[in-house]
């Protein structure tokens, strides 16, 4: 049988994470004491302690969670070996849009204390690519994906690291390209 969670951890846990987003939107992840953090959560220290470690495995927890969250959104994985194009455009418009109550938590100075963040979302992607049911879950996929998605979010960094006059523009060189490595890497789709 499975094991239910007590519904007063549940209030407790939603209540530091609402609390969490609230101050890491006023100032920078490093900042945040958890004196004021379990003010503005009604609870005490040792209350926040029962459920995190630090500040830092909280911010670790919610930033996971709201790139699950951000790819559940998006509906382009089940295109990538049926309609490759649609899949790498669906891609890059996604990866810039905002949530800006989470928006925060992918700030540079709060992403250090995350060194995984990008190993977090390009996961993420691979399991909603996945749950399409397009494609077995099995290593040499979780090999492939990672080399397609990893490479496409490689660019977006690039792109995104561009001085701010630089348009976030995707050429069409680079979706051609994009859709001819996914070709390449899963042929047994695209055969005739």
């Amino acid at each position: 049988m499975e094991k239910q969670t007590d519904l007063r951890v549940i209030k407790t846990r939603r209540g530091i994470k609402q609390a969490f987003l609230s101050l890491i939107n006023k100032k920078e992840l490093s900042k945040i004491t958890i004196i004021e953090l379990a003010k503005q959560a009604e609870i005490n220290k040792g209350t926040f302690y029962l459920h995190y470690e630090d500040i830092y495995a909280l911010y670790r927890e919610t930033l996971a969670e709201t790139i699950s969250e951000r790819v559940k959104n998006y509906s382009y994985y089940g295109k990538l070996l049926v309609e490759p194009e649609v899949f790498v455009r669906g891609f890059f418009t996604i990866s810039y849009s905002n949530d800006e109550a989470n928006e925060a938590l992918f700030y540079p100075e709060n992403l250090r204390y995350e060194e995984n963040y990008l190993t977090l979302m390009i996961a993420a992607i691979i399991d909603a690519i996945y749950q399409t049911k397009t494609i077995a879950v099995e290593e040499f996929n979780t090999m492939r994906l990672e080399f397609i998605v990893g490479g496409m979010f490689m660019h977006l960094i690039q792109k995104i690291a561009a001085p701010v006059s630089e348009e976030l523009v995707v050429s069409e060189e680079t979706i051609t390209y994009l859709v001819n490595q996914i070709y390449a890497s899963f042929p047994e789709f695209f055969r005739s």
